[in-house]
């Protein structure tokens, strides 16, 4: 189901987020638009995370974060968003050690998975693939949720002779006459024939 109170008031930013209702975790999506004020986005990102960490929820929230976490130790506002995520105990799924993003002149890793969901089956990786100038980032992870046994049903009517003979007489006891051409006769004439068909075939499970 959708998660819109956990989106990110921001105009700079765009995010969306839903929840998988039977298995508690929340997924997101964010994008911060290049150029723009980090601290701001690190404000935001702050109140997020602690949302999620108060109603106890994992989360794996993907994106484009245009925050170059290889200078996490030598640029002040990227080492601020670091410290955000680590002090909810969310971290990066890519080791701050690869680039996601590789141009001629440039590599950086802009893009990332964060979660507060640690697991030490989770692995993560950077294929190298012509897509798109950002690099994919992939995780895969076996949650171990347990399947919940479903019951399955079938139903049926019965159709025999002496239920369509009912039927029919049902039918033309009916008076029609306080049915046809008055307002919404169509609607009034099917209630009456659904009501006669349920009453007269009956349905049974199996």
């Amino acid at each position: 189901m959708p998660r819109d109170d956990l989106c990110i008031s921001d105009s700079n930013t765009d995010n969306v987020f839903v929840e998988l209702s039977p298995i508690n975790i929340i997924i997101g999506c964010v994008y911060r638009k290049p150029n723009t004020d980090i601290n701001n986005f690190t404000i935001g990102v702050d109140n997020l995370l602690s949302k999620i960490n108060s109603v106890k929820k994992r989360a794996f929230i993907a994106g484009n974060y245009n925050i170059n976490l290889l200078k996490f130790d030598s640029h002040h506002q990227t080492n601020d968003f670091v410290n955000c995520l680590f002090s909810h105990s969310f971290m990066p799924v890519i080791i701050i050690n690869r680039p996601t993003r590789i141009t001629e002149s440039s590599a950086t890793l802009i893009d990332n998975i964060i979660t507060n969901c640690h697991l030490s089956n989770m692995i993560s990786c950077i294929p190298y693939a012509h897509v798109s100038d950002h690099l994919p980032v992939i995780l895969t992870i076996d949650l171990k949720v347990k399947h919940m046994k479903q019951s399955f049903y079938y139903y049926s009517r019965n159709f025999d002779n002496a239920s369509k003979h009912q039927f029919i007489e049902s039918v033309q006891k009916i008076d029609w006459s306080t049915v046809i051409g008055s307002d919404g006769y169509y609607e009034t004439f099917s209630q009456r024939i659904v009501v006669e068909f349920n009453t007269c075939f009956q349905q049974s499970r199996y």
